[in-house]
């Protein structure tokens, strides 16, 4: 068992660190930290959020592969694991951020969040701007990308957004 983490633990997640397989963990105890699976051994503990930590999940910017988090605080954190800092804070829902998963539109790298807000957002990880606010009338759960949609985890079921690049 991987000990640390002062509560309980909401979400975990693949993530590579200068070609090592490591994994994520997001808790209540507001942390993200990062272990070796094989050792056991915990390489970081990144802390930035102000409550629950809900998701976690890798995102590639500029190449390099770096994880988001999202929190109970309203905000998405992008985490430079090779220095173990904070790349970027993403901010501007209106209440807890439950899911987070990287998406690909017309090519580009780009991170998706789901909230009790009711809305999905889809930002730019590498430079922290939000590119589209996505009112789902319900709060939203959970999000993945699936076959060139987006797939919503809503309180009132499941919705797919096709993603289209703007014209």
């Amino acid at each position: 068992m991987l000990e640390g983490h002062q509560d309980a633990v909401n979400a975990v997640c693949p993530v590579t660190v200068a070609g090592r397989a490591l994994l994520a963990s997001g808790s209540r105890d507001r942390t993200v930290r990062v272990w070796d699976p094989v050792s056991g051994e915990q390489t970081a503990v990144l802390k930035g959020h102000q409550a629950v930590v809900n998701a976690v999940c890798p995102v590639a910017v500029a190449g390099r592969e770096l994880l988001a988090s999202a929190g109970s605080d309203g905000t998405v954190r992008v985490w430079d694991l090779a220095t173990g800092e904070q790349a970027v804070a993403l901010e501007g829902h209106q209440g807890a951020v439950y899911a987070v998963c990287p998406v690909t539109v017309a090519g580009r790298q780009l991170l998706a969040s789901a909230g009790s807000d009711q809305t999905v957002r889809i930002w730019d990880p590498a430079t922290g701007r939000y590119l589209l606010t996505i009112p789902v009338h319900h709060q939203a759960l959970a999000v993945t990308q699936a076959a060139g949609a987006l797939a919503v985890g809503l309180s009132a079921g499941i919705l797919l957004i096709e993603l289209s690049p703007a014209p």
